[in-house]
């Protein structure tokens, strides 16, 4: 993020350093929404086969692996879609 700061004090061009953030925000809104999708997707599964601790283990390590893929390419991708 510090050498995308100075891009855009050196350049001018400060597109990257807002892909970034907007990409931090992102994640940061969906990672609630898919904790919570995932929660309870997975609270089918409990009465059948898996314990309490492992619905959360599980649910927190997937909201992990699916907000990772949000980055500044994945923020640029919705702007393109929104904004043409």
């Amino acid at each position: 993020m510090k050498n995308k700061v100075e891009e855009g004090f050196e350049t001018g061009n400060w597109r990257p350093l807002v892909l970034e953030i907007e990409a931090m925000v992102l994640a940061g809104v969906a990672s609630p929404i898919v904790l919570a999708f995932t929660s309870a997707s997975l609270s089918l599964l409990l009465p059948i086969t898996i314990s309490a601790t492992l619905l959360s283990v599980s649910a927190i390590i997937l909201t992990a692996v699916i907000t990772s893929y949000i980055d500044a390419d994945f923020a640029d991708a919705i702007n393109k879609e929104i904004i043409p």
